[in-house]
């Protein structure tokens, strides 16, 4: 004898199809189990969206120890991002050779270079990187903005006006060989140390057919303490009352 059920009869699935009228159509002759059937597709994985994929730990390490090195070696090197802070150690002694002794001086010690050539090399540097952009390599200046500096009153005539305007900029129209200029001149009171302020200040006054005399730090030095009070940028009529030579106490 036969222990399996027997299946539902047609009168008793007509009858669950009335209850229920969700059931009507279902086969309940089928034996299949539908959770075999899906269980394939639930053990697949969701497929990856671009700009969701997750980051390799190994690029957050590399990134990590890059951005770690860079701190330390900026902290450092970083010479308060002073573009001119490794140009002020020019080399102050060259060979024999170089101040006419020739190459017979062979074993003669080395003779100190003119101070005036080394502070027109480095005033070069510091007017190519901070005054050229106005003055023009050529020190012409543009017109009816920045005023040349080639035979200028306030670069050959008074070196405490030139110091005085390095140091605390200017501002407002200024009459320059009959023309006019009305662009504002920064100060450099803080940027330029005693040595680069005098360097670019000797360099403009023998540059360009120009024939003025040196000048010192030692002088800068004493303008800093003489216009200490001046805590904004000069004006035309303040720059021509300024005149004489610096005196270095």
């Amino acid at each position: 004898m036969s222990s399996e059920p027997n299946p539902p009869s047609d009168a008793a699935n007509e009858f669950q199809e009335q209850e229920n009228p969700a059931l009507r159509g279902i086969d309940y002759s089928e034996s299949t189990n539908v959770n075999q059937i899906h269980e394939s597709i639930l053990r697949e994985k969701v497929d990856p969206q671009e700009g969701e994929e997750p980051i390799s730990l190994v690029l957050i390490g590399i990134i990590g120890v890059t951005l770690l090195f860079g701190g330390i070696y900026l902290g450092r090197y970083w010479g308060a991002f002073d573009g001119m802070i490794y140009d002020e150690r020019a080399r102050s002694v060259v060979a024999g050779a170089a101040t006419g002794g020739g190459a017979g001086a062979a074993g003669a010690p080395a003779a100190a270079e003119d101070p005036v050539a080394v502070a027109l090399k480095l005033g070069k540097r510091v007017y190519t990187a901070n005054c050229a952009s106005c003055h023009q390599g050529s020190g012409q200046g543009a017109a009816g903005q920045y005023p040349p500096l080639v035979a200028s009153d306030y670069v050959l005539q008074s070196e405490r006006r030139l110091i005085a305007l390095l140091l605390h900029g200017a501002e407002g129209p200024m009459t320059v060989k009959g023309n006019v200029y009305n662009g504002a001149m920064p100060a450099w009171e803080k940027q330029l140390n005693d040595k680069q302020m005098a360097a670019v200040a000797t360099y403009i006054r023998q540059e360009w057919g120009n024939n003025g005399g040196p000048i010192t730090p030692e002088q800068v030095a004493a303008a800093r303490v003489e216009f200490a009070s001046q805590t904004k940028a000069y004006n035309e009529a303040q720059l021509l009352a300024i005149d004489g030579p610096i005196v270095v106490k």
